[in-house]
């Protein structure tokens, strides 16, 4: 498991601090990672926005030179980010505003180490636990399912759509992939798809439209029963 990890923050020695406990942690359980560094908030979300920069986890300062954190979050949230948010403030008056853009974390400043490795704990083991393992010809590769965008199926092979035009095929009907991964996140909207609803932009009559710009059908025979799902989805998960 790989964790790309980005510090939004413009005070120079809270960025530091920040980042030397991340490497302790990290390095110490000997995990692969990488850490960049933004100190505005246009800056990165310009990267974000442009595809430059993939975060599976971002620590994000409220108040920043020209922008605010949490507004930057909801933009996110809104283009389909899935990836983990931990909001970082020097009071707690924002904490409440942190869980409607579905932050992991409220972590107060001066940051403390033993807090930091707490809240990473949760974002590892959350990360390790979501994922689907497939086998290809040469290897096996565990996908996190935040990352698969929406699965085809043709016969008995079937096609992984995944974050950065990743993909992956192997023989496998798809039946047997939705009872495997058994996630709530994922619908069946068609005998031939499975798709991810955290990546679902629009809902058309009889085609849901990707973040991503792919289109996938709908099936015809119970579209109410499709979109209604769907709806709940948006109502009571996401």
């Amino acid at each position: 498991m790989k964790l790309d990890i980005c510090i939004v923050e413009d005070e120079k020695i809270d960025a530091k601090v920040l980042r030397v406990i991340l490497e302790d942690y990290l390095q110490k359980r000997h995990f692969d990672y990488t850490i960049k560094l933004y100190d505005t908030g246009v800056t990165f979300f310009a990267d974000f926005e442009e595809g430059y920069i993939s975060p599976t986890t971002i620590f994000m300062d409220i108040f920043l030179p020209h922008s605010n954190g949490l507004e930057l979050c909801k933009k996110m949230r809104s283009m389909g980010y899935v990836g983990d948010i931990l909001i970082t403030a020097e009071t707690k008056d924002h904490a409440l505003d942190a869980i409607k853009v579905d932050a992991r974390a409220y972590i107060m400043k001066p940051y403390k180490s033993q807090e930091i490795f707490e809240v990473l704990e949760k974002v590892c083991r959350y990360a390790m636990y979501r994922t689907y393992t497939l086998k290809t010809r040469q290897r096996f590769v565990k996908i996190p399912l935040s990352e698969i965008m929406y699965v085809e199926s043709n016969g008995a092979v079937c096609t992984f759509f995944c974050m950065n035009n990743i993909i992956y095929t192997i023989r496998k009907k798809l039946d047997v992939i939705e009872e495997e991964m058994h996630d709530v996140h994922f619908l069946r909207c068609h005998k031939s798809y499975l798709v991810n609803m955290d990546f679902i932009s629009a809902a058309e009559q009889n085609n849901f439209v990707l973040t991503s710009g792919d289109v996938v059908p709908i099936r015809t025979t119970d579209t109410k029963s499709v979109l209604t799902a769907y709806e709940d989805f948006m109502e009571n998960v996401k």
